[in-house]
């Protein structure tokens, strides 16, 4: 009873009014489980219908926290101004902004472009310097710290040195995969473009006109006091990200500060925010990239804007729902590997709390695709032991249905948190009869038999598993508990 009432006081005295709203409510029930650790400091923003509400625990309205790769939409934000602007078009070869002659950035000819450092797919490398195999035997703990060391004193002249010896393996254009360097490289064609120094860029055209007096590229002394220490999921204190990450994730900010700039991006009044929005890859039905925004189709069937950031000891997200004209952004001092997970699913209990009564998000359906939901309802009629049977006969007699991988296996983990081990199970079939190379596939397979009390199976679908995927830990780790 206790914790409950100081979670709620902390409610309480971040909202304008002393009265506890159903925003309130909905916003302490998604962040209780995260408030609770002795580490925490959490900072939440919703945006409903142009009513900003802020939560913290832990914090207050200008703790700072590092945004991760979240600063990249504001790195893509001044490309889109440079375009306004008349600078630059974004088809143009990145190489018309370097001093410096770059004949290996392209591939077979197709030279990378603008758009492709802000679309995800310029098949640069993910970091410049490459730290990977210099991390591959330091101790899980101490890699990041290590990272740091790797980083000192390597400045922008490192960077363009570097550059050089960077081999496209592919054509720009076609495959999204994150790249801090692209994000980089990026800010530093924007200083050529403007002659001026990335930090005054963001300052001159997002932070000043939008008042946003407590974010930085790098955090003034007398401000240093306000950034929230940091740790990993087992509260374990983490470095600060290395000082060189500037356009990529280098970029520190308050809650009062990221509502402003999320109520900026919502509005989509301006024409830089609209072009931002824009699909420069991908369907957004299923999955596209905007500059450096991803774009979706929501399962309610709304547009759906979203980025997310991790360094070494911080973890946040931004979602927008532009047409509900809702937003929701949360950035925790936490990093590890479910904490990205745990902030979309507060995002997600907060928008659907929002929007739908208890009785609609129980259905089994709620929150996926028509097709799931299709599924659902021919599962309902024949049984869920039909549901490979029953998944042919829709692909037939529905064009538009469609069953992707992830989807299914999310919602086979859906049926098992609430009981339906059975029901479950069968989906996990489904999915490695759909899927049968996948590794993650028999996996979770093999999970649902073991869940089941099933270890013969068990034991042979993880043995699968191992065999698509030899590094597949999980697997290792429980064919040691079931096999004698």
């Amino acid at each position: 009873m206790l914790k409950y009432s100081l979670l709620l006081l902390s409610i309480i005295a971040t909202v304008a009014t002393a009265q506890v709203t159903p925003m309130d409510t909905i916003v302490q029930h998604a962040a209780a489980d995260y408030a609770q650790k002795p580490w925490a400091s959490l900072s939440i923003g919703v945006i409903k219908d142009g009513q900003v509400h802020t939560y913290n625990y832990g914090a207050t309205g200008t703790t700072l926290y590092e945004l991760g790769s979240i600063t990249k939409t504001f790195t893509s934000l001044l490309l889109a101004q440079a375009v306004v602007d008349k600078k630059i078009k974004l088809t143009d070869d990145i190489r018309l902004y370097l001093k410096e002659k770059y004949p290996n950035l392209e591939y077979k000819g197709q030279p990378i472009q603008l758009i492709h450092l802000a679309n995800l797919t310029s098949h640069l490398p993910n970091n410049i310097p490459d730290f990977t195999e210099a991390v591959k035997k330091v101790p899980p703990d101490s890699m990041y710290y290590a990272v740091i060391k790797i980083n000192e004193g390597y400045g922008r002249e490192d960077f363009l040195r570097d550059l050089h010896q960077v081999q496209l393996d592919t054509f720009p254009g076609l495959i999204p995969q994150h790249s801090n360097a692209a994000a980089q490289l990026m800010g530093f064609i924007l200083e050529n473009i403007y002659g001026d120094s990335y930090e005054h860029l963001v300052e001159k055209y997002i932070l000043n006109p939008l008042q946003m007096t407590h974010t930085y590229v790098d955090i003034p002394a007398d401000q240093a006091g306000l950034l929230a220490k940091c740790y990993n999921d087992n509260g374990t204190p983490m470095p600060y990200i290395a000082l060189n990450s500037g356009p990529a994730a280098g970029i520190k900010s308050c809650i009062e500060d990221m509502t402003r700039y999320m109520a900026y991006q919502l509005e989509e009044k301006e024409a830089v925010v609209r072009l931002s929005h824009q699909v420069a890859w991908g369907n957004i039905q299923q999955l596209a990239v905007g500059l450096n925004w991803i774009l979706n189709t929501n399962f309610d069937g709304q547009r759906k804007v979203s980025h997310d950031g991790t360094t070494f000891g911080f973890t946040s997200c931004s979602i927008l729902y532009p047409e509900r004209h809702f937003g929701v952004v949360i950035m925790a001092n936490e990093m590890g590997h479910t904490s990205q997970g745990m902030l979309y699913g507060m995002a997600d209990k907060i928008y659907n709390e929002s929007f739908y009564t208890a009785a609609e998000r129980a259905s089994d359906g709620f929150g996926f695709s028509s097709s799931i939901n299709l599924l659902l309802k021919g599962l309902q009629k024949r049984g869920f032991a039909s549901a490979i049977d029953v998944a042919r006969d829709l692909s037939k007699s529905h064009p538009g249905f469609a069953l992707d991988d992830n989807e299914l296996n999310n919602w086979a983990y859906s049926l098992l948190q609430k009981g339906k081990l059975k029901e479950s199970l069968e989906i996990f079939k489904l999915n490695t009869s759909l899927h049968p190379d996948s590794w993650n596939d028999y996996d979770s397979e093999a999970e649902g038999y073991e869940d089941t009390g099933d270890t013969a199976n068990a034991i042979k679908f993880y043995k699968r598993s191992l065999e698509l995927n030899p590094n597949n830990t999980n697997a290792a780790e429980h064919l040691k508990k079931l096999q004698p």
